[in-house]
């Protein structure tokens, strides 16, 4: 009986320290970030986290904050420089934090440290403009 008093007082005690978005979805996030034209460029990917030289289009792992995610295209010889912005929106597990009342307080100030409280769009459409001197 002991031990299964044990479990339980566990079990709640995990449930009141730690965060939904913490519990049920990782710190990091899968974007698929595209472009209208289909071709190939390089970009910058960036967030108070950090930052990542890539080639999109591509599935690009990033680390999920409190700022908007930032997709920079520059110096290409037949793009116009561009910069699309994907705001941070809520996390929708995070809302299970509410049910918890009180203890939920705690789980969403774990859920922000960890930067489990925020999440961005799936999939981000960069727009790319064709410099009108560009025959490649």
């Amino acid at each position: 009986m002991n031990k299964i008093l044990l479990h339980i007082f566990m079990c709640a005690l995990i449930l009141t320290l730690a965060g939904c978005g913490t519990l049920f979805s990782s710190s990091r996030k899968t974007v698929n970030i595209s472009t209208n034209t289909n071709e190939t460029v390089n970009a910058q990917v960036m967030n108070v986290k950090g930052e990542q030289y890539v080639q999109i289009p591509a599935a690009v792992v990033v680390e999920r904050s409190s700022e908007d995610l930032v997709i920079n295209v520059k110096d290409n010889q037949c793009y116009e420089n561009t910069t699309t912005t994907s705001a941070r929106k809520l996390n929708k597990w995070v809302v299970l934090n509410i049910f918890f009342g009180l203890t939920g307080l705690s789980g969403t100030t774990t859920d922000s440290a960890s930067g489990t409280l925020w999440d961005y769009d799936d999939d981000i459409m960069v727009n790319l403009k064709k410099k009108p001197n560009c025959h490649s």
